[in-house]
């Protein structure tokens, strides 16, 4: 079992918390931290009897490349094989649908089609999906942006051809796509 010394080394439990993913963390007009992630990490305190420290990151690769640094004891990532080289994943505690958006003019009838010459994909650098993006995909290329709303941007720009993002997050944002349609990204992640 594991014990405080190895989840709170310091005497207080150092959460890591990734802004970049509102399905688990978002922060009010007031700048609580808010959701999922936040719940767990108070439980996980109370039960360790220690207190809790909150370091807030924009992006989830942020939170990634901190992983060797000791800023922080524990965090809510995407597993991933990269990430798996430096942080050490409990089993997975949910599974997140990812996806893309065309533009309505687009030809394309699924994912497949993606993976060709000559395709531009936009997607937050670091970010779970684009993660597995990177690996997965052989000839489209991907355009790394520095969060979901810079992918919405060159996109509705057409610098892009195509926004992969979390499926939540495409369907909450259809109203800032211009002309968008949404397509499924089905992978084992």
């Amino acid at each position: 079992m594991t014990g405080i010394n190895e989840l709170a080394p310091t005497g207080k439990l150092r959460a890591g918390m990734n802004l970049g993913n509102n399905l688990f963390t978002r922060q009010s007009e007031s700048g609580e931290l808010l959701g999922v992630s936040v719940d767990l990490m108070q439980e996980l305190a109370k039960r360790l009897g220690v207190s809790l420290e909150m370091v807030i990151y924009e992006q989830p690769g942020q939170v990634a490349d901190d992983a060797t640094k000791g800023v922080w004891d524990i965090a809510i990532l995407a597993i991933e094989k990269t990430r798996a080289k430096t942080i050490s994943f409990s089993p997975g505690m949910t599974e997140i649908e990812a996806g893309y958006v065309v533009h309505q003019n687009s030809t394309l009838k699924n994912t497949e089609e993606v993976d060709v010459k000559g395709m531009k994909i936009a997607a937050p650098a670091k970010a779970g999906y684009e993660l597995y993006l990177r690996s997965a995909l052989k000839n489209a290329s991907i355009v790394q942006t520095k969060n979901f709303a810079d992918s919405i941007q060159i996109f509705n720009d057409h610098q892009v051809d195509v926004i992969a993002g979390l499926k939540p997050n495409l369907i909450e944002s259809m109203h800032k796509l211009m002309l968008g349609q949404l397509k499924n990204i089905r992978s084992k992640a």
